[in-house]
C-alpha cells in the first residue's frame, strides 16, 4: 500500500509539472532559443518480478523463486527542448538502452548422497535476462529558483522492446563433493527468447540536471544528470515485473544564439478620391488599393521592422439625379409617301400553295440498320387516322413522314410495286448491312401498313464514280441512304402545303422619339399594345434613332392588325447611364381597319411555289425524279402569269462557287420548263427546310424554287 501511494503521488507531481504554464502567451521578451543535447547514462536497475505466469522460465522449487534482482549498464539519449516560459521548458528525449544485464538468484535446500551417507546441501539457481529498449520520454524542465543552472526534470517514459533473451543455470554450493552428470558442479538448464514482453511499458521519471557554464565552448555546454524512474506498468504481461532505476549521466547541450529582440511598427498613408455617384442615398467609402512596403535593420541584437502601407480610398457622395426627358410622336405613311395622324388600314388576304418533291431516300447512321428516330413511326392504331394533309407542317416536318406517305399511297394503289435501291461495294459485310437496312424498312411497311412484302424488293447496285462523288465525312453521310423507286409515279408524287398570305395597305407607321438625357442614354424600348397585349416591340442600346418604322409587309404583322380592336397604345421607356428610367405617358394610335379578301374563284390559285430538290453535289443537271415536277408546272403556268426561278446550293463550297452553281441550276430548270425568258436568280448558299448538318438537309438545300403569280383578268 505504501509503495502504491508513493507511485500515485509521484505521477500526479510529474503530470502537473509537465503541463504547468502552457496556457499563457509567450511575448517577444520571453523568447529563448531551442536547446538540443546528448547524454551518456549509467543506469542501475532494481527488479521485483513474479515469474509464476511467465511460460518460458522454469521456476526452482523454492519458497521465493527469482523474486528480486538487479542489473547495470550504459545507454545513449538525444533530446530537444523549447521554452514555454523562461523558467519552463518542454522537451522530448529519445534513447536506446541495452537493458542492463539482470541477474536473479534463488537458493534450494536439498539432500545429496555422499559415500552412501545423506548430507544436506544447497543448489544456487541463477537467471540472467538480456534486453534492449527504444524509449521516448516527453518531459517538462523547471528552473529551480535558488540556482539558475540547476533544473528539475519530470516526464513519462515509454519503452518499446527491440530484443530480449534469458538463460538459466544451476550451481552446487555445498557439500563440496557432488557433481552433476556433466561432470561439473554447474550446468545450464534452459534458455531462449522472452516473447511475452509488453509491447509498450510506461515509467515515471524525475531527474536533476546541472549545467556547467564555466566549461561552455561556443554554444555547447557540458551538463550532469542524476535521475530516478519507477515503472507504471509490468515489463512482461501478467508477470507483475516492476522496475526501479537510478541513473547517472554526463553529456552536453547546444544552445542556439538567442533570437534578436524585435521591434515592429506600421505606418499608414492614405489617399482619398471623392466622386459623385448616382443611385446611392448616403456617402460610402471603399478601399480600392493597398500597397505595403517592408523595411528592416538590426542594431545591438535588436531587429527593427517597419511596414508602410499606402492605401487608396474612394469616397462616393450621392450625385444629384440627372435630368431625363422622353417623348414619342406617331405618324402614318400614305401610299404617296406623305404622313397623316389617322388612316384606314386595309389588309389583303390570299392563299399560297407550295408543291415540293417527296425526297425519295432515307438515311441511316454509320454501321446501323435501325430506323432513325427522326423519321415518324406510327402504331397500327394510329395508321387509321393518318391523312396526307400537311397544311400545319413545314416542308422539313413533312419529309419525316416519308414512310407513312409511301405506306398510305401503297394502300391506295394496290398494283404499284416499290423498289429500294442501295449502292454498295462487293464486300459480304456491306451487302449484309444493306440487307439489314432494307429489312427494317420492309418490316415497318408490312407490319404497320400491312403492305404485301412481295410488292417490296431490294435492288443492289455496285457503287462507282458518279456526279456526286463524295470525299469528306459530311458528304459520306449522304451515301448511307436507301433510295425509293416505284413503277407507279403516284407513289412518289410531290407533296403540297397551303397557307394564307396577308399584306397591309398602307404598309408603314412611323415613330419619332425625342429624348434628352443629361447622363447619356443606356437603352430604350417602344411597345405597341392592344386589348390582347403587346403586338410590337422596338428596342436598342444608346440613343434611339430619329425615326422608327413599323411596316405591315409580312403575314404575321398584318394578321396582328386584322385581328385586334381599334384602340392601340404606344409607350416608350428610356434608361440613362445613371440607372434612372423614364416612361412616356401612353399615347393612342388612331386608325380603322378592314379585311379585303380576294375573289374566291382565284383564292386557291393566287400564288404557287414549286420546288426542285436533290441535285447532285456540285451539279446543275436535272435528274429523272425531277420529271414529275416539270409536268406539274407545265400544266399550271399561263401566258399572263409572272414566273420567278430561284436557285440555291448547300453550305459547302466558296461563296463565289455557290452563287454560280445556284444560278446554273435556276437556268437549267427554266430551259426544262420552256421558259427561257423567266426571271432567274442564283441565291448562293442557303439553308433549306432542314439543318445543313443533316444529309437530308444538304440535299434539300441543293434546290430550285419556281414562284408563279396568277394575275387577275389575265393582266400582269
Amino acid at each position: 500500500m505504501i509503495v502504491q501511494h508513493r507511485r500515485e503521488w509521484f505521477a500526479r507531481f510529474c503530470i502537473c509539472l509537465l503541463f504547468a504554464g502552457t496556457a499563457g502567451t509567450v511575448t517577444a521578451a520571453d523568447r529563448v532559443a531551442p536547446e538540443f543535447g546528448a547524454l551518456l547514462l549509467f543506469t542501475f536497475s532494481d527488479h521485483s518480478p513474479n515469474f509464476s505466469t511467465l511460460a518460458p522460465i522454469e521456476l526452482p522449487p523454492t519458497s521465493d523463486p527469482f523474486s528480486t534482482g538487479s542489473g547495470s549498464g550504459f545507454s545513449l539519449a538525444l533530446e530537444g527542448l523549447v521554452h514555454a516560459r523562461p523558467w519552463l521548458g518542454l522537451g522530448l528525449r529519445l534513447a536506446y538502452e541495452p537493458f542492463p544485464s539482470i541477474e536473479l538468484e534463488a537458493r534450494e535446500n536439498t539432500t545429496f548422497i555422499v559415500a552412501g551417507n545423506n548430507e544436506e546441501g544447497v543448489i544456487l539457481h541463477q537467471l540472467e535476462v538480456d534486453a534492449a529498449f527504444l524509449s521516448i520520454t516527453p518531459f517538462a524542465r523547471l528552473v529551480l529558483p535558488w540556482m539558475n543552472e540547476l533544473y528539475l526534470v519530470s516526464g513519462i517514459r515509454l519503452d518499446i522492446p527491440t530484443s530480449s533473451s534469458f538463460a538459466q543455470s544451476e550451481t552446487i554450493i555445498s557439500p563440496p563433493g557432488p557433481l552433476f552428470l556433466n561432470g561439473s558442479r554447474t550446468r545450464s538448464t534452459k534458455s531462449g527468447a522472452l516473447d511475452q514482453l509488453a509491447t509498450v511499458t510506461a515509467s515515471l521519471r524525475a531527474a536533476l540536471q546541472l549545467g556547467l557554464p564555466v566549461l561552455r565552448l561556443g554554444g555547447v555546454e557540458p551538463r550532469a544528470e542524476l535521475g530516478i524512474e519507477q515503472s507504471l506498468s509490468s515489463l512482461a504481461g501478467d508477470a507483475n515485473w516492476n522496475v526501479s532505476r537510478l541513473s547517472v549521466g554526463l553529456g552536453f547541450r547546444y544552445l542556439a544564439s538567442p533570437p534578436p529582440r524585435i521591434i515592429a511598427d506600421t505606418l499608414f498613408r492614405r489617399d482619398t478620391v471623392i466622386t459623385l455617384t448616382a443611385g446611392i442615398s448616403r456617402d460610402r467609402v471603399t478601399l480600392i488599393g493597398s500597397n505595403p512596403l517592408d523595411s528592416s535593420w538590426e542594431r545591438d541584437n535588436i531587429s527593427f521592422r517597419r511596414t508602410t502601407i499606402h492605401e487608396s480610398w474612394l469616397r462616393e457622395v450621392p450625385k444629384p439625379e440627372a435630368l431625363l426627358l422622353a417623348g414619342l410622336d406617331v405618324r402614318f405613311v400614305l401610299p404617296d409617301g406623305s404622313e397623316t395622324d389617322e388612316v384606314r388600314i386595309e389588309v389583303d388576304e390570299f392563299i399560297r400553295k407550295e408543291h415540293f418533291p417527296l425526297l425519295p431516300c432515307l438515311f441511316f447512321a454509320e454501321g446501323s440498320s435501325e430506323l432513325p428516330e427522326r423519321y415518324v413511326q406510327l402504331s397500327r392504331s394510329e395508321v387509321r387516322q393518318f391523312r396526307e394533309r400537311f397544311d400545319q407542317q413545314s416542308e422539313g416536318e413533312s419529309y419525316y413522314q416519308l414512310l407513312n406517305v409511301i405506306g398510305r399511297r401503297m394502300q391506295l394503289h394496290r398494283d404499284a410495286t416499290l423498289g429500294i435501291r442501295q449502292e454498295t461495294t462487293n464486300s459480304a459485310e456491306a451487302e449484309k448491312l444493306s440487307a439489314a437496312r432494307f429489312a427494317s424498312i420492309r418490316d415497318y411497311l408490312v407490319d404497320i401498313w400491312r403492305i404485301d412484302k412481295e410488292r417490296i424488293e431490294l435492288r443492289l447496285a455496285v457503287a462507282g464514280e458518279s456526279a456526286d462523288a463524295l470525299s469528306d465525312e459530311r458528304q459520306a453521310a449522304e451515301r448511307r441512304r436507301l433510295n425509293f423507286e416505284a413503277d407507279d409515279p403516284r407513289i412518289l408524287a410531290p407533296l403540297s402545303l397551303a397557307d394564307t398570305l396577308r399584306e397591309g395597305t398602307p404598309p408603314e407607321v412611323r415613330f419619332y422619339p425625342e429624348v434628352y438625357a443629361e447622363a447619356g442614354v443606356a437603352d430604350w424600348r417602344i411597345d405597341v399594345s392592344g386589348s390582347e397585349g403587346v403586338v410590337k416591340t422596338f428596342s436598342g442600346k444608346g440613343d434611339p434613332p430619329g425615326q422608327v418604322s413599323w411596316r405591315f409587309v409580312t403575314s404575321d404583322e398584318a394578321l396582328k392588325i386584322s385581328g385586334l380592336s381599334q384602340n392601340f397604345e404606344h409607350t416608350m421607356s428610356v434608361r440613362d447611364l445613371d440607372g434612372s428610367q423614364k416612361i412616356t405617358t401612353p399615347g393612342a394610335i388612331s386608325f380603322s381597319h378592314s379585311i379585303r379578301r380576294q375573289n374566291r374563284a382565284i383564292l386557291d390559285t393566287a400564288v404557287r411555289v414549286f420546288t426542285f430538290a436533290w441535285f447532285d453535289h456540285n451539279s446543275a443537271q436535272l435528274k429523272p425524279h425531277h420529271r414529275a415536277m416539270i409536268t406539274a408546272i407545265a400544266g399550271s403556268v399561263r401566258n399572263a402569269d409572272s414566273v420567278r426561278i430561284l436557285g440555291a446550293a448547300d453550305l459547302s463550297g466558296t461563296e463565289e462557287t455557290n452563287r454560280e452553281l445556284s444560278r446554273r441550276r435556276a437556268e437549267a430548270v427554266a430551259q426544262a420548263l420552256g421558259l427561257p425568258e423567266a426571271e432567274t436568280l442564283g441565291l448562293g448558299a442557303s439553308v433549306g427546310p432542314l439543318p445543313d448538318t443533316l444529309p437530308e438537309g444538304r440535299m434539300y438545300g441543293r434546290r430550285v424554287r419556281v414562284l408563279v403569280w396568277h394575275n387577275q383578268d389575265g393582266k400582269n
